[in-house]
């Protein structure tokens, strides 16, 4: 457990990181293709996606070097969906004065499904090399 405590408090740029981005960049950009009314295009849904997985890890870094670690899978869903709608909303609010705009049920949509892939994602993640880790 002291390893995985020890890989969620390192540097915030790593190759997890970009690992993460692209896998769950790749997935959304498939629903976005799928799904009517989208006007996003693929780098702009990756680019979008990104900067919230920046942030999230962030937070979740953030919450570790403090010493503390979620509850349960459920209660970090819940949190970061906060946290994402938060973002989402802010965002919808800052974007009509560049010249934006985004389309806020589908981002919701997408926000609440990318919350749920990095949700799971760092979960298994962090079972997976506390399983790996026990091996050795």
């Amino acid at each position: 457990m002291k390893m995985v405590h020890k890989l969620l408090s390192e540097k915030l740029v790593t190759r997890e990181l970009a690992e993460k981005i692209v896998l769950i960049s790749l997935l959304s950009i498939i629903f976005a293709e799928v799904l009517p009314g989208v006007r996003a295009g693929s780098l702009q849904v990756a680019a979008g996606l990104s900067i919230l997985i920046v942030i999230n890890t962030a937070l979740s870094q953030w919450l570790v070097r403090r010493g503390r670690q979620w509850r349960s899978i459920i209660q970090e869903f819940v949190v970061m969906s906060v946290v994402n709608f938060g973002l989402i909303l802010l965002f919808d609010f800052l974007l009509p004065s560049l010249n934006g705009s985004i389309d806020l049920l589908d981002t919701l949509f997408f926000v609440l499904l990318l919350t749920l892939n990095v949700t799971l994602y760092d979960r298994y993640r962090r079972t997976h090399i506390w399983s790996y880790n026990n091996k050795k």
